[in-house]
């Protein structure tokens, strides 16, 4: 397994970070603008004062090893869960390969003065044999390059 992590300060309140990240505008754009997805969408499943849990469904086209493959496309499915009280996520990510490709993250939003700190990590587990290894760390490397493409989407939906 591969992993990453990343921390950013947020110059907001973790109140309004915790907003803007649990908004379905937020995630739709997210989808398209940062993983590339074509179409998104966003389905709540459960909420209460201390959790919220959703869905988003999207369609990008395929991904291989040689890159994309703009002639299919693939459906994928991230189930969402927030600690609203602790302003924590757990996420899980979900593609055409099944169980073969496991992807997983986390979200933390932590009070720090007048803002607030993101910590975000994501594990990526390919159950290939002798391959597994070196795919993990093509698709971290390539989530590692596209990830200002992120922060500059929380900017943009902190300061609307």
């Amino acid at each position: 397994m591969q992993s990453l992590k990343k921390e950013r300060t947020v110059l907001c309140s973790p109140d309004q970070l915790l907003a803007v990240l649990t908004n379905p505008e937020f995630e739709i754009a997210k989808q398209k603008d940062v993983s590339g997805a074509l179409d998104a969408n966003v389905k709540e499943t459960k909420r209460t004062d201390a959790e919220l849990g959703y869905e988003v469904h999207s369609t990008e086209y395929a991904k291989g090893m040689t890159g994309l493959d703009k002639s299919k496309t693939e459906s994928i499915l991230i189930k969402t869960r927030w600690n609203l009280k602790e302003r924590h996520a757990e996420w899980t990510w979900e593609g055409p390969q099944g169980k073969k490709v496991i992807v997983s993250g986390s979200m933390h939003i932590k009070p720090q003065g007048e803002h607030c700190f993101l910590v975000s990590t994501l594990d990526v587990e390919v159950k290939i044999p002798l391959v597994g290894g070196q795919v993990e760390k093509m698709v971290i490397k390539e989530i590692d390059k596209t990830w200002h493409k992120f922060d500059a989407l929380v900017d943009t939906h902190i300061n609307k």
